[in-house]
């Protein structure tokens, strides 16, 4: 049977994720408050090639999240990290990243009985423009909307988007928007925002 290092280490190629649904946020309020309405997170997860991903990842800390930064592969934080905290017991995490990256840990997040309950798809279009196509497990908000308005702050809008997930999950409900630029797109590679959490009954 194959062991996690060579399982994370054979740099799969992502396969199309289960559908989970588009479409749920929480209004944007600091973590700090608490609530135990929202999701968590252990750890919130960037990728520190992208510069969208760096800007999601600053908001997040100021936001009062702890964050964790890898360059593709999920190795170093699987080992020195989340294996270890998860084997107290489920621990959600958040992120943007590659959908490659997404994909390990949602593997390993399975034997904990955590899932994606949102994913959002961010595919860069010609016209200086991004689609985010959101899917969600969680109950539906009207945040969602502001990533039609927020131009080049969707990067740190999604962190407000993240860390204010619902803890409730229900049926899954799926949403595309587009979000217009004033400049050109950067980055080559599409990136996804994700939550991972523990599994709940509606």
């Amino acid at each position: 049977m194959t062991d996690r290092r060579t399982f994370l280490k054979t740099g799969i190629t992502a396969l199309a994720l289960p559908t989970i649904a588009r479409s749920g946020f929480a209004l944007p309020l600091s973590i700090a408050n608490g609530s135990s309405s929202y999701v968590t997170p252990y750890k919130v997860i960037y990728d520190e090639r992208f510069q969208d991903s760096l800007a999601f990842a600053a908001a997040a800390q100021d936001l009062g999240a702890s964050i964790h930064g890898i360059r593709g592969d999920v190795t170093d934080l699987w080992y020195h990290d989340l294996y270890h905290e998860w084997k107290k017991g489920p621990a959600p995490i958040m992120g943007m990243t590659t959908a490659d990256a997404l994909f390990c840990l949602q593997i390993l997040a399975q034997d904990q009985r955590m899932r994606v309950v949102l994913r959002v798809d961010h595919n860069y279009l010609p016209g200086n423009r991004i689609e985010h196509v959101i899917n969600s497990a969680t109950p539906a908000s009207p945040a969602v909307a502001d990533l039609e308005k927020v131009g080049p702050a969707w990067n740190i809008h999604m962190s407000d988007v993240v860390l204010h997930c619902s803890e409730q999950q229900s049926q899954a409900s799926c949403t595309t928007l587009i979000t217009q630029l004033d400049r050109p797109v950067s980055e080559q590679q599409s990136l996804v925002t994700w939550v991972i959490a523990p599994i709940k009954k509606s």
